[in-house]
């Protein structure tokens, strides 16, 4: 299958080049000390071949560092130049070395390092093969081409490690076939180590890998066939290749054939390889086809998706190409303008537009489209008023993003309309609902508020603000309700907001509000709980009503309950409630009490002559002599027409009658201005009584007062009487 090459393939070739530096480094600091301590196993691997040189495993060291420092290094700066200087030793040792082969001279560097006392023979002591030292140049060159970060050298570098591949891997068939000793005595030069043919090839295919656009590494890490058929045939047809020709190798070495048999084997077997090789590819371009058709299949079914997707999208969708011209339109786009043009980006202000927010033209090239292609730009959700073909204007929101192409250049641009129309027109109903409600709810008759679960306040409309003297700034966030709250009302708050929050509902609460100024008011509240979705409390909603007018009228009302409307004086009712309350209290404490019974003289024939509204103005006289005669802790009431009671507290008998004497000569003394400018004067009669022991009530002295009023009128009027008087006269009467 033409699979995409798993993730990690390529993170195996980012590792590759440090992991082969790491070894390189590793193998020739453990061969420096094993030169350093002839220690012979460090240097040869196994007993009895060949060892590494000393400057072999220099060049080695060098050769990491360089590689390792290629994936680290900047364009510039010390490291790159260590780096440099480090794949130029190691091309340089491998130059010097050839020169000293091909001119037979000594430059002196092959026991530079460490003197080499034993060798095999015909072996130059201290100097590394021949075939190592052209790995060295071809490897050093190819890193200080590496380093250098030369794109149009990739050929030169991959060419340059090569060699290094084939020597080294030859040098590893020939310690796997045995052939070393043939190499030697038929070629007579030094053989390479067997380590060191092995860092040789790691070496080179670190190399080969040190760079993601490498040709090698991108064949490797691709989706496409090429990638497959590295990943799965070349490691698999060159480990068939190796373990065929050692086996047949080691079965002629045996005897088990002869010369003749080996090479029609070898012929057999090499052509079963390349065959299965062949196999191996077909397979793979076949799974590649398959894939490929299926892909195909996909991609049509896909397109013809995305063909009914668009088709039915209720916002137009345009598509531009690289110089601007509408490509492609959907159908919505030609509903939402009524008919299309596919014109070039110098036409598009056929297209008429508005920008909503300023009111400008949109031109041509102002399109969010045109700037997508010539800009690069990305627009989202611009409103613009549109004038459609048909001569109609909607409103849209116009969007565009760029289509860019691998490279980042630009390829053509996508541009959305969504009309609406509809939703601007709703959006402007609620704005002025909103507007109106907001009004309503700010200058209703009533105040509302909102309180948070403390109690702070959230909300306020303008009326409760005006009620209590705040600025909104002053109140919102700041206050809580309880601050407004006089002492009584604190006290019903903290009763009642728990059980408001638990209920959800709190209907005609009394308080009295504080102003900003001190003065107090009192209000009725009704409040509900908002709740969100768990049911947990958030806000309160709260009605507020001014229950200053109302309370002034209940009073009024109380006030007109308990006084006589013509006098202002207590009206018969009240004053026997006065009356007996203070008949209780005195009694209680033993303080004396008297009463007094007015009646004003010859009423009706005031009222003949004059008029009613001359007796009521005698009525009105008469209160105001009375409330002005009398003390303020003296009650005086009206009991009906010209009947007038007063009650005197902590008064005995002799100094109510002294009181009852003195208020008949105010009287007396008193008068009512005529329309003709006389005065009319008038008089009353009055009758006294005290409260004694044996009296259950007040009604019972009022009877004995009413009494010796009589007694008044009857002895001539404008005259004072107590019962004391009425009953010794009438107990003369009763002896006579």
């Amino acid at each position: 299958m033409n699979a995409p090459a798993p993730r990690r393939f390529h993170l195996l070739f980012d590792f590759v080049p440090r992991a082969v530096s790491v070894i390189a480094a590793t193998v020739g600091a453990l061969v420096l000390i094993g030169w350093v301590f002839n220690l012979d196993t460090l240097k040869s691997v196994l007993p009895g071949l060949t060892i590494m040189k000393a400057n072999t495993a220099v060049g080695f060291i060098l050769a990491s560092v360089a590689l390792w420092s290629i994936e680290t290094s900047s364009k510039s700066g010390p490291l790159r130049i260590g780096t440099q200087a480090c794949a130029a030793l190691v091309m340089l040792i491998g130059l010097l070395t050839l020169g000293e082969y091909l001119s037979g001279a000594d430059f002196g560097i092959d026991q530079f390092l460490i003197p080499e006392t034993t060798h095999f023979p015909g072996d130059i002591p201290g100097r590394m093969a021949i075939n190592t030292a052209l790995s060295f140049a071809g490897l050093g060159a190819a890193l200080l081409l590496l380093g250098l970060g030369q794109g149009g050298q990739v050929t030169v570098i991959h060419a340059l490690t090569i060699g290094p591949i084939i020597l080294g891997g030859s040098a590893l068939i020939g310690y796997g076939y045995d052939i070393e000793d043939f190499l030697r005595e038929k070629l007579n030069y030094t053989p390479m180590s067997i380590h060191a043919a092995t860092v040789f090839v790691l070496l080179a295919f670190g190399i080969l890998n040190a760079r993601a656009d490498y040709p090698f590494r991108r064949f490797a890490t691709s989706s496409n066939p090429a990638g497959v058929m590295v990943r799965r045939l070349l490691p698999a047809a060159m480990a068939f290749t190796l373990a065929t020709g050692w086996l047949i190798q080691r079965g002629y070495r045996a005897g088990y054939f002869g010369e003749t048999f080996l090479l029609a084997l070898f012929t057999t077997v090499s052509v079963a390889g390349l065959a299965a090789l062949i196999l191996g590819i077909a397979g793979t371009l076949y799974d590649a086809a398959v894939q490929r058709e299926s892909m195909e299949h996909a991609l049509r079914e896909n397109e013809e998706q995305l063909n009914t997707i668009i088709s039915i999208l209720p916002t137009g969708l345009w598509v531009l190409d690289a110089e601007g011209k509408i490509s492609f339109s959907n159908p919505a786009a030609q509903r939402i303008w009524a008919g299309v043009s596919h014109v070039e980006l110098e036409r598009l202000g056929e297209y008429k537009g508005w920008r909503v927010d300023s009111r400008k033209p949109v031109g041509a090239h102002e399109w969010a489209g045109a700037r997508a292609v010539e800009k690069g730009e990305t627009s989202i959700e611009e409103e613009i008023e549109i004038e459609c073909f048909d001569g109609t204007h909607k409103i849209i929101l116009n969007s565009a993003v760029p289509l860019r192409r691998l490279d980042g250049s630009i390829r053509g641009a996508v541009t959305i309309n969504q009309d609406i129309t509809e939703r601007k027109r709703i959006e402007d109903e609620l704005r002025r609902s909103a507007k109106e409600i907001e009004d309503l709810y700010n200058h209703a008759p009533c105040g509302y508020h909102s309180l948070d679960e403390n109690g702070l306040f959230i909300r306020m409309n303008h009326t409760e603000l005006e009620w209590l003297g705040y600025d909104r700034e002053e109140v919102i966030g700041k206050m809580r309700f309880p601050d407004l709250l006089t002492p009584s009302g604190l006290q019903i708050f903290q009763e009642n907001f728990p059980v408001f929050k638990e209920r959800g509902y709190v209907h005609d609460l009394e308080f009295e509000l504080k102003r900003k100024d001190g003065t107090v008011f009192p209000i009725l509240l009704s409040g509900t709980a908002i709740r969100d979705a768990a049911g947990r409390y958030v806000s309160s909603r709260s009605t507020l009503f001014d229950l200053t007018e109302r309370k002034k009228l209940e009073r009024e009302l109380e006030r007109q309950a308990r006084i006589d409307m013509l006098t202002g004086l207590n009206n018969r009712h009240h004053f026997f409630e006065l009356a007996e309350q203070q008949f209780a209290r005195d009694r209680r404490h033993g303080e004396p009490l008297s009463l007094l019974m007015l009646d004003l003289d010859n009423f009706k024939s005031v009222n003949d002559t004059y008029g009613h509204h001359v007796g009521d103005a005698v009525l009105q006289k008469l209160s105001k002599v009375c409330l002005h005669t009398l003390r303020e802790i003296d009650t005086i009431g009206r009991l009906g027409g010209e009947e007038f009671a007063v009650l005197l507290p902590e008064t005995s008998a002799g100094q109510a009658q002294e009181a009852a004497e003195r208020l008949r000569l105010s009287v007396e003394s008193a008068a009512v201005k005529l329309e003709n400018g006389d005065s009319l004067h008038f008089t009353v009669s009055i009758g006294v009584s005290s409260v004694e022991t044996t009296d259950t009530g007040i009604d019972t002295t009022l009877k004995r007062a009413d009494a010796a009023l009589y007694k008044a009128k009857n002895g001539g009027r404008n005259r004072m009487c107590s019962d004391d008087t009425a009953r010794s006269e009438a107990s003369g009467n009763l002896k006579k």
